[in-house]
């Protein structure tokens, strides 16, 4: 009787982080982010149904001090382990498999620098409450309909300021940076923003970077303009964000068409590489 192998995703080629930062991206990120792991007793990423998520045998420090060294990613991958979580652990989800059949995953190739305070904290996904991943911009209401769009962000807030910044590396232009408050005043007080508010507030450096991107047409590669013609903001989905640098978040989205070739390595400015 011939044998059947249950396939399995590739952390480094199906996830949303993967189709995110490529290839050499992916061994980078993951490499200082297990890296981070490794200072945590038990702290591992698993693999678990169609994703990873990391386990911990407690929710994740705020003060401690990273080493940032890298390491191959043969053993990266190794530290993913094959063991399930226990109901004692604390579980975050860090990926997804991606359904390609959806559209196309926005590549923005960077290079990740840990925070020494911090290290590199986990993926924030936006996950709805009948279980789809994403937060259509078209439909930015939908937010309130999170699983957890009233829960604080806590990994954002481990940050000294009030502040945090996206960057987004949209293909053929500059890089975009956008700051945003990551508390509201509410009764004279600063209040921690919630998973709802998050994804506006990305949203409104999104729709900034898209009206730059619209004075400014000149692009080299014209399959990812934006504006008429191009890419309409109404047909970007936010999935999540990653902590690439201290204070510094990347936006994960998901084009809800197909743009084929995706990524020209050959023309790709080296800006957008580091």
């Amino acid at each position: 009787m011939a044998s059947t192998t249950h396939w399995k995703p590739d952390i480094l080629i199906d996830g949303y982080i993967a189709n995110t930062l490529l290839p050499q991206g992916t061994e980078h990120y993951l490499s200082h982010f297990i890296n981070c792991l490794e200072q945590e007793p038990g702290a591992a990423i698993v693999p678990y149904a169609s994703g990873w998520i990391v386990q911990r045998s407690a929710p994740p420090p705020t003060t401690a001090a990273y080493t940032h060294s890298s390491q191959p990613v043969s053993e990266s991958k190794e530290i993913a382990a094959e063991n399930g979580p226990t109901a004692q652990q604390h579980r975050e989800l860090f990926d997804c498999q991606v359904n390609l059949d959806t559209g196309t995953i926005v590549p923005q190739p960077t290079q990740t620098r840990p925070c020494k305070r911090t290290g590199l904290l986990s993926p924030v996904f936006f996950i709805m409450r009948n279980g789809f991943l994403g937060v259509p911009y078209k439909n930015l209401s939908a937010s309130k309909f999170l699983y957890n769009a009233t829960a604080q962000v806590p990994s954002l807030l481990r940050r000294p300021n009030l502040n945090a910044r996206i960057r987004i590396l949209w293909p053929g232009y500059k890089m975009f940076h956008y700051e945003f408050r990551i508390f509201d005043r509410q009764l004279g007080k600063d209040v921690p923003i919630t998973m709802s508010r998050l994804v506006e507030r990305i949203a409104r450096g999104l729709h900034r970077l898209y009206l730059e991107g619209v004075r400014n047409p000149e692009t080299f590669d014209e399959r990812w303009k934006l504006g008429e013609g191009g890419v309409l903001l109404e047909e970007i989905k936010i999935i999540g964000l990653l902590h690439v640098s201290q204070g510094t978040w990347m936006p994960m989205l998901h084009l809800t068409r197909h743009i084929f070739p995706r990524y020209d390595f050959e023309h790709f400015p080296q800006e957008h590489a580091t």
